[in-house]
C-alpha cells in the first residue's frame, strides 16, 4: 500500500518470483478501494490481466493493437536470440 501511496503512477505490474514473470497489473484505485473496505487479502485478487507483446513490434503496430483491444497499457517482452 505504501508503494502505490508514494508512487506517481496508478499501475503495477504483479508478478511471480521475478519482474521477469509478470503476471497481470493491479491498479492503485483497487487496492485502495479493497484496503477501505477491510478486504485486501492478496494483490494476486486484484490482478487483471495484461497485454504482452513482442520487443520488437513497432510502435505503429503497438498503438492499433492497443486501440483494437482497448487497452491503454501492455508490457513489451524481451525476445531471446540464441547464437
Amino acid at each position: 500500500i505504501d508503494v502505490a501511496v508514494e508512487s506517481p503512477y496508478t499501475r503495477f505490474p504483479v508478478y511471480r518470483e521475478t519482474i521477469d514473470q509478470i503476471v497481470g497489473i493491479v491498479h492503485a484505485r483497487d487496492i485502495a478501494g479493497a484496503w477501505l473496505n477491510g478486504a485486501l487479502t492478496s494483490l494476486h485478487a486484484l490482478t487483471r490481466p495484461v497485454l504482452i507483446l513482442p520487443a520488437t513490434m513497432n510502435a505503429d503496430e503497438l498503438l492499433k493493437r492497443l486501440k483494437r483491444e482497448r487497452r491503454t497499457i501492455a508490457i513489451l517482452g524481451l525476445s531471446l536470440i540464441h547464437i
